[in-house]
């Protein structure tokens, strides 16, 4: 007689971060014979979640809201979702159903909640101005509250974890760390081989980047706390040296307040050393012909997902002093490290590296080293 499957719920504020970080487990919890619900706002990738048979369920949730009433209908909706499955477990993605899932779980009875922390986001930052004080203040209470419920939290870098535990919002017993993030599959990217295994220098030309030319890659939604901003100005201070080229992959965060506007892009567009690919689907070949990756981020993410793909590409790497990306860039190993919103330390950073071919080498073995060693998802 065949063992039942058990049922988990899986829930995430994005439809499309969904698809793309979190399919991987999804065939892993299949393959183990799990039944899984992907829960999230519905979205032109749910027929690609679905594909890789997981059942989906649309919930609302306004990710950026602050509005209490907003909060209380988005638990009233996953609770009525929850009652109606019956999972055994639940797990939780994203800072607000890391919050409403578990007392959602704790209404609808569900046995196990594990809520996974993919950084401590925007509330985090550090701010000294009252709503961030404020905003601060309620999400400890928030976390603090549901990491009551949950019966693990998983984290994916040790400053995250130090944030609430130094504010009483989590019992470290029930904290459980998670080396390389989300993680990448290695076979999707181009390392050391990339020249035999795409054509380099037509992909090039088709983005209009000199055959020659040194590229630095800024990959991400295009928001302010992603340190676009900062990359662009460190391009625009770099424009005389023609021997440079900027790449910058992804789109506007349309209803995001801290995204870029249609005007602010239209305007950095016309910088002649910057090419703008807007969202793409072949990032790894995008990686593959950049000479250093660059993360001037301030936002407090796990670990970042652009990050670990550029370690898998071989690629030597710029990124802030923040959590989760100082836990990929260590200094004179694999990258060099830089101050937040500090667009001399990106471009003297990228003229360092530039200038020497013998460091990218070296830091770019070590971060493919990095990638193999604690990224592989099989």
């Amino acid at each position: 007689m065949s063992k039942s499957k058990k049922k988990i719920v899986l829930i995430a504020n994005q439809n499309e971060i969904f698809f793309r970080l979190r399919m991987p487990w999804v065939k892993f919890l299949i393959k183990n014979n799990f039944e899984v619900f992907a829960v999230t706002p519905k979205g032109e990738w749910t027929k690609s979640i679905e594909s890789y048979g997981a059942k989906h369920i649309a919930w609302e949730i306004n990710r950026s809201s602050l509005n209490p009433f907003g909060a209380i209908l988005s638990i009233l909706s996953l609770y009525k979702i929850l009652k109606t499955i019956k999972p055994d477990i639940t797990q939780n993605f994203h800072t607000k159903p890391n919050i409403f899932a578990p007392i959602a779980g704790k209404l609808a009875r569900v046995k196990i909640n594990v809520s996974t922390i993919t950084g401590l986001g925007y509330a985090f930052v550090e701010r000294n101005n009252i709503k961030g004080k404020v905003i601060q203040y309620i999400a400890t209470k928030s976390y603090k509250f549901s990491n009551m419920i949950s019966d693990k939290v998983f984290f994916q870098n040790l400053d995250d974890f130090n944030v609430l535990n130094i504010r009483k919002a989590i019992d470290p017993k029930k904290a459980i760390f998670i080396e390389g993030g989300s993680g990448v599959d290695l076979s999707d990217y181009f390392p050391n081989k990339r020249l035999n295994r795409l054509n380099y220098e037509s992909f090039r030309k088709a983005l209009g980047i000199p055959k020659k030319n040194f590229v630095s890659i800024f990959v991400g939604r295009l928001q302010y706390d992603k340190g676009i901003e900062e990359f662009i100005e460190a391009a625009k201070t770099l424009k005389n040296k023609n021997n440079l080229s900027f790449l910058v992959v992804g789109s506007l965060d349309h209803g995001n307040k801290r995204s870029v506007d249609e005007q602010k892009l239209k305007v950095w567009k016309k910088e002649k050393n910057i090419i703008f690919t807007g969202k793409r689907e072949d990032v790894p070949k995008l990686l593959a012909i950049a000479d250093v990756f660059v993360s001037p981020s301030y936002y407090r993410e796990g670990v970042p997902r652009t990050l670990l793909e550029a370690s898998a590409t071989g690629l030597p790497l710029i990124g802030t002093n923040m959590p989760g990306i100082k836990d990929v860039v260590i200094n004179n190993k694999n990258g060099i490290t830089i101050n937040i919103k500090n667009k001399n330390d990106i471009s003297n950073a990228i003229l360092k590296l530039s200038e020497n071919k013998k460091m990218c080498e070296d830091f770019g073995l070590k971060s493919l080293e990095f990638a193999k060693k604690s990224m592989i998802i099989k």
